[in-house]
């Protein structure tokens, strides 16, 4: 709890507004192809393997995505840092902006679908809580 919710947000606030321009952050944008590309691959293989495996139907959901997302902010980030150093930074916040977008949009599609709710997902107003969340 203390690295996701003190150390990271913290490390961020320091060293983004200091080494990145609003520029460099807009350059990131073409960037998130290969990331989102890498995760959507992933994803259609696990329809596979789920299917291999017998995994619940009930679960396939949740299965698959559990499996093509990611902890990149809390191993990612400092593994990187102690690895590369501050230079692996922005390919951390590269994959972890499409890490977010793909798990809070096709992840949780997936996970409401395995649910007996009457909850329907909405792409606008999941977007909407991304990208104005307050």
């Amino acid at each position: 709890m203390f690295v996701t919710k003190i150390a990271i947000p913290a490390y961020l606030i320091v060293s983004i507004p200091e080494d990145y321009t609003p520029q460099t952050l807009l350059s990131v944008g073409p960037k998130l192809v290969l990331p989102i590309a890498s995760m959507l691959v992933l994803f259609g293989l696990l329809f596979l393997i789920a299917k291999l495996i017998k995994v619940n139907q009930h679960h396939k959901g949740l299965f698959r995505s559990l499996l093509f997302n990611s902890n990149n902010a809390t191993v990612g980030l400092p593994v990187n840092m102690a690895l590369f150093g501050k230079a692996s930074l922005p390919y951390v916040l590269v994959y972890y902006i499409a890490n977010t977008i793909v798990f809070w949009t096709l992840g949780i599609y997936m996970i409401e679908r395995d649910t007996a709710t009457d909850r329907q997902f909405s792409l606008h107003k999941t977007l909407k809580g991304i990208l104005l969340r307050q």
